[in-house]
């Protein structure tokens, strides 16, 4: 598959350990990062527990589907298959840290943030499945785009237009979570399909690495690193470190070099089914 990546963690200057986790698993077409909480080792369980679950999910989907063959491509099509298996996925990670941190008093309460994005390059489509603040920014033709919105009560306020984004950045609850894996039995996780296009780059970020250093250097650096993704990662997570560095830092880029054109985007959000974007 002609996608290729880099990935960089750091831990932040006022943790006891690295909260964040990753992974980067090109044989299952999946990358993801979690960025965990819950005190002293809960955060650091229930991020690497949601990646494992993630990854072991994965990979059982796909062994169901290689003996389903095309039959199921058929019935189900590759985009609707796609988001299922990541939304499914999460789920199932949901459970498990929820059920983990309610039969271990001392990781009561731990839970973790999740962006995952599974690459169809066959179908020229990728599908991201977030929750909580680990955000995904796409570069294509020089312009950022956030792809995925933060499930925090500073969104939640701006969504609803009782803040504007330069009221947001006093608010002093605008960092706080509106949903995590593992906090709740249930979970609303927000879906967005789009297109591929040969040269879209990708940015996987736990919150530590993007909110304090801005868009603009973001654009700076993807730009100034050209094709050098482990460049990429590691200029982005030292100027997090430069700008405080107090939390967690983990970057994950990836590019795409060969893509089939899709025309079409879909995003299925907590309040939405499916809706054009």
């Amino acid at each position: 598959m002609p996608i290729h990546g880099a990935v960089r963690t750091e831990q932040g200057k006022d943790r006891c350990t690295n909260e964040d986790a990753s992974g980067f698993f090109p044989e299952l077409h999946f990358y993801v990062v979690a960025d965990g909480m819950g005190g002293h080792t809960g955060g650091e369980i229930a991020s690497a527990l949601t990646v494992d679950t993630l990854r072991q999910y994965l990979q059982a989907a796909q062994a169901r589907e290689a003996q389903a063959g095309d039959l199921l491509m058929h019935e189900a099509g590759p985009w609707v298959l796609g988001a299922q298996k990541l939304l499914s996925a999460v789920e199932c990670a949901n459970a498990q840290v929820f059920a983990v941190s309610h039969h271990r008093p001392d990781l009561s309460g731990m839970g973790s943030t999740v962006a995952a994005l599974y690459c169809d390059e066959p179908h020229g489509c990728i599908t991201i499945c977030h929750v909580g603040d680990t955000r995904v920014y796409r570069v294509r033709a020089g312009r950022l785009e956030q792809l995925t919105k933060d499930h925090s009560v500073g969104q939640q306020l701006v969504q609803a237009g009782k803040l504007n984004k330069h009221e947001l950045a006093d608010f002093p609850y605008r960092r706080m979570l509106t949903q995590a894996v593992g906090i709740c039995p249930l979970i609303r996780p927000e879906i967005r399909i789009e297109a591929l296009k040969s040269g879209d780059f990708f940015l996987i970020c736990s919150n530590g690495a993007y909110q304090d250093i801005g868009e603009e250097k973001i654009v700076e650096t993807v730009r100034s690193a050209g094709a050098d993704l482990q460049q990429v990662c590691d200029r982005l997570v030292d100027a997090a470190g430069e700008h405080g560095g107090r939390d967690d830092e983990t970057v994950l880029a990836l590019i795409y070099t060969a893509a089939k054109d899709c025309h079409s985007s879909l995003t299925v959000g907590p309040d939405s089914c499916v809706v054009p974007v």
